[in-house]
């Protein structure tokens, strides 16, 4: 047990040594780096963003400190998130209202899917002294997955590699982001990013999970019927 820790410690050591910051190369009118610290500032503005470019083929994850500090009080919606843009035009849209966050993947002017984890507890809230929360992007051959406050959050099943960059956002939403960095992921990560590996299961087409390896059929499933749900097949 002990010479199993000292490999995990000597690991983790590894991985936080080799992260390499991303610097914001495009900004909106409304966003704006100071001290380290992005900012953006939608309120009432509708989208206002900031882009920096990521030019790896390799698996990568992206992570950051995010947090909201205030949303439209007239806007009938509010929303922030990050977009990552990778090969064959594919981009992964991750976003939130401040529950649970909404994945969706699109490639060139079509959305080929969006799904949404329900009955989240609010993870971002809208005030001035908002505490951060840390975000992951895994971006891998077959999937990218986001991961908030250390655990998954929602995926998508498309390869981004070669990863081209990516966009923070804020939609009739104040948010600030810090710690913005990239490291390449070892090949022990290389199938999955979570000790327990983690799967997306909309059953919408079936009963199927999809994991970074591919489907993921129930070992055993009775007399199961799928009806509509709130969005797609439950």
């Amino acid at each position: 047990m002990r010479n199993i820790f000292s490999v995990t410690a000597l690991f983790a050591f590894t991985v936080l040594a080799s992260a390499d910051p991303i610097v914001i190369n495009t900004l909106h009118t409304f966003a704006a780096v100071s001290e380290g610290v992005l900012r953006i500032d939608g309120v009432d503005r509708g989208v206002v963003n900031a882009g920096a470019d990521l030019e790896t083929d390799k698996p990568v994850k992206v992570r950051m400190k995010m947090r909201r500090l205030a949303v439209s009080g007239v806007a009938p919606d509010r929303h922030f998130g990050v977009e990552l843009y990778g090969g064959k035009d594919f981009k992964a849209h991750f976003y939130t209202r401040g529950a649970g966050f909404i994945s969706a993947l699109h490639q060139g002017g079509n959305k080929i899917s969006d799904k949404v984890i329900r009955g989240q507890k609010e993870q971002f809230p809208a005030r001035a002294d908002a505490p951060w929360v840390d975000l992951e992007l895994y971006v891998q051959p077959r999937l990218a997955e986001i991961h908030v406050a250390g655990k998954p959050q929602g995926l998508v099943n498309a390869n981004l590699l070669p990863l081209r960059g990516l966009k923070i956002y804020g939609y009739h939403t104040n948010i600030e982001i810090r710690d913005l960095e990239s490291e390449p992921l070892p090949e022990a990560e290389a199938i999955s990013t979570d000790p327990d590996p983690s799967f997306h299961a909309s059953f919408d087409e079936g009963l199927a999970g999809m994991t970074a390896e591919g489907a993921l059929a129930p070992s055993r499933a009775l007399k199961v019927k799928r009806v509509p749900g709130g969005s797609g097949q439950a």
